[in-house]
């Protein structure tokens, strides 16, 4: 299995502080078969709720072709992260959406869509088709702090 992760973004809320880690793995999986592999395995399909995440990706993306599977999914009136708990984000912070030209475009074909990113902007792909994708991990925290 090709896989990478990377440890990115100091995110402090207080009292802890800890680093989000991205693992881009580049195994071609249906967006639900991504998103049982993310959740068995680290927590989740990426959330990309901020641009500063955005750039994030588009490092870690910078010398890939292929499109990967994001967290988001829905339909042209209704888009969710897969990571959607309340609480968790804060108002408007899941609400970012970097579409590609033109994009959402045929999410109407569909009756749930998903989302892909090239190093940059957003496509929308039918769930079934295949993609790598990028997964990511809260960090383990122990009394020493995150691990």
């Amino acid at each position: 299995l090709g896989q990478f992760f990377i440890t990115y973004s100091w995110l402090c809320f207080l009292p802890l502080c800890f680093s989000q880690v991205y693992h881009v793995v580049n195994e071609r999986k249906s967006w639900t078969e991504a998103q049982r592999y993310c959740r068995e395995t680290y927590t989740d399909l990426v959330t990309i709720n901020s641009t500063e995440t955005m750039a994030q990706m588009k490092d870690i993306l910078r010398d890939k072709t292929d499109e990967f599977w994001i967290g988001l999914y829905g339909d042209v009136n209704n888009w969710k992260w897969s990571l959607e708990k309340d609480g968790f984000y804060e108002k408007g912070q899941a609400d970012l959406r970097l579409w590609n030209s033109g994009e959402p475009n045929n999410a109407e074909d569909h009756f749930l869509s998903c989302v892909t990113t090239t190093n940059s902007m957003w496509n929308i792909r039918p769930c079934s088709n295949t993609y790598p994708f990028i997964c990511s991990e809260k960090p383990n925290f122990d009394a020493g702090g995150p691990t």
